[in-house]
């Protein structure tokens, strides 16, 4: 399978097993982007015939498979399309990026990050601080119109604490919408 050659509105479909019940689930997708380290999609609820996130709501968390694995998937086919109105992308912002910051808590630390503008496609964002834990805090709405790097990082510290990731890199990646706006978290994995 050519990742280059997968596009918005593409319907795929895989099957997956569940123990319980001894049954074998058979899911329609259609995609909505493919990012820099996964294919984001959409799922049809065979039940009430509709799209999971098509009326868009103003809060979700994208599906996805990490592109490490598409080609994997031996019972991943590819079949059909179905576009996705104007109306509904524009909601979803779908161009805005998978990974919003890839640095170090070296870097961050020694306050090394630079002017570089951040294009997200949106005026504003939505920062989701993670619990040492687990879990989520309550999002922070960001203005995107000037953003740098180092304007980014310095509202990332101010909402999220570091002391509990324990890998020394931190990736800002997107994980939906929030607030009718994209919304990105810290990779903790």
């Amino acid at each position: 399978m050519d990742i280059a050659t997968i596009k918005t509105g593409d319907i795929f479909n895989y099957d997956s097993y569940t123990a319980h019940g001894d049954k074998t689930h058979h899911h329609k997708c259609r995609v909505l982007f493919v990012g820099s380290e996964s294919l984001f999609y959409d799922a049809w609820w065979e039940g009430i015939n509709k799209w999971t996130f098509v009326p868009v709501r103003k809060r979700l968390a994208y599906y996805r498979f990490p592109l490490t694995i598409l080609n994997k998937l031996t019972n991943l086919t590819f079949k059909g399309f179905e576009p996705i109105d104007k109306k509904s992308a524009d909601k979803l912002f779908l161009n805005s990026p998978e990974v919003l910051l890839k640095t170090t808590k070296e870097i961050i630390s020694k306050n090394e990050s630079d002017d570089t503008l951040v294009e997200v496609n949106s005026d504003m964002i939505a920062f989701i601080p993670i619990r040492p834990k687990g879990g989520t805090l309550k999002p922070v709405l960001l203005d995107s119109t000037q953003l740098t790097k180092v304007s980014l990082t310095k509202k990332v510290l101010e909402h999220q604490n570091l002391d509990f990731i324990h890998t020394d890199n931190i990736v800002l990646h997107r994980v939906g919408l929030d607030g009718g706006v994209p919304s990105y978290c810290i990779k903790t994995a």
